[in-house]
């Protein structure tokens, strides 16, 4: 009765929660909703899946299939910046809320030399002075947080294409990590300040800073973004129960998309006071319980394509939801109940393929996982470089990072082949 009442309760705060997510939402300026069209500088057909973003706001959208987008802004003009893998990246200032044609011209990719390995790894930066400390994904290239002549006093941001040719640098000062949001931009984060990256084709730049107290509150909620749909989560009863849940930011409309709950780990955590009262209870004690019992539930959401994934590994399931929060299918999974399993799913946004890892002696395996079976693919294994670091993949490329054995506390960044 006490857990039925308790559940109550958090389903009640969380309606109040949603509730003023809602009127906080409402209360706000008033937007204005722009419209456009965009197409290709040459052949002038519209171009699907263009990542808009209204750049002092940070409203996102997404080009359809017929290439036209709505987004919003509070102000006029309204500067909105447009990325695609395939497009060059281009900024424009829009006057007036009537709808506008935007052009952008197609991405020159030339060929540079080809070198043959029989070492399948490839560090991308091996004859660079630079030492990794931490890098996301920017576009088709990557921003790198840098150590120049392998001093800790020198740290930079550097752009590098994939195949590890520099194309911007900017020293930085009191840096820590990079971190990129669920509307994929990349931000550095300092000891005191956030800032947002951008290089704007010539330069590197650091906008849009306010202090590091606020990177809770304005960046980390947000854990994926599809269409107008920004997905968050919130822990309930001792991180017991997880629930997933979206804010469209067209309608304004807070929708709850599924809740996951750990019964077992509830019904022992019931029993704590119990255990609490008995006379060789301690603060190791205590600990043991908070890391055990109270673990938080690991059950990552994801986009993949045009559909949201939760792996819901506490009940051993897959499960698939469309953009209008329905759940579409679920599969059942076990590969997560291998020792050697680690907790993480990578996911190739180019391929829309998903992998997770395995770890055995300091090495480390990736597989690919059925979306439809829920079984895993053949073994791709890492070789001679053990406790490797940020795991990342992109366009069948596995990239990590790995401390050199002569300068064990500098890291490099690799990448291989899938």
């Amino acid at each position: 009765m006490n857990y039925l009442k308790n559940k109550r309760t958090i389903f009640k705060t969380l309606f109040v929660f949603s509730f003023i997510i809602v009127s906080l939402n409402a209360y706000s300026q008033r937007k204005i909703s722009l419209r456009g069209l965009v197409i290709d500088d040459r052949t002038e057909q519209p171009i699907a899946n263009v990542n808009i973003i209204e750049m002092k706001s940070r409203y996102g959208a997404t080009t359809a299939e017929n290439g036209e987008f709505t987004i919003s802004s509070k102000t006029l003009p309204a500067n909105i910046q447009l990325s695609h893998v395939s497009y060059q990246s281009r900024e424009v200032s829009i006057e007036s809320s009537e709808k506008i044609i935007i052009r952008l011209k197609k991405k020159s990719h030339e060929l540079g030399p080809v070198t043959v390995q029989s070492d399948p790894v490839i560090n991308i930066v091996e004859d660079k002075p630079f030492y990794i400390w931490d890098y996301e994904f920017y576009g088709e290239d990557i921003i790198f947080l840098a150590y120049h002549d392998m001093s800790m006093f020198k740290p930079r941001l550097v752009l590098f294409n994939v195949d590890g040719d520099s194309i911007a640098t900017v020293p930085v000062k009191k840096a820590r990590k990079l971190f990129k949001d669920c509307t994929d931009k990349v931000h550095l984060i300092t000891k005191d300040e956030v800032s947002q990256i951008y290089y704007d084709s010539t330069e590197l730049q650091l906008v849009y800073t306010y202090p590091v107290a606020m990177l809770d509150s304005i960046l980390d909620p947000c854990i994926e973004k599809m269409g107008e749909n920004y997905y968050y989560h919130q822990y309930y009863y001792r991180n017991q129960i997880l629930l997933y849940y979206y804010f469209n930011l067209e309608s304004e409309e807070t929708v709850s998309l599924t809740t996951i709950e750990d019964s077992l780990r509830m019904l022992h955590a019931l029993d704590e006071e119990r255990f609490a009262s008995m006379g060789s209870y301690d603060e190791f004690d205590k600990r043991f319980v908070e890391m055990v019992i109270y673990a938080p539930i690991y059950a990552p959401l994801r986009k993949i394509g045009k559909e949201i994934y939760v792996f819901n590994f506490t009940n051993d399931l897959i499960m698939i939801f469309n953009e209008e929060g329905e759940e579409l299918r679920s599969v059942s999974i076990n590969f997560h109940h291998e020792k050697s399993w680690k907790k993480d799913i990578l996911v190739d946004e180019e391929r829309g393929k998903v992998y997770t890892v395995f770890s055995e002696d300091g090495l480390f395996r990736l597989n690919e996982i059925n979306l439809i079976t829920g079984k895993l693919g053949p073994t791709v294994l890492i070789p001679s470089y053990p406790f490797i670091e940020k795991i990342k993949i992109r366009d069948g490329f596995v990239y990590f990072l790995y401390k050199e054995k002569k300068h064990y506390q500098y890291k490099k960044l690799f990448k291989m082949p899938l």
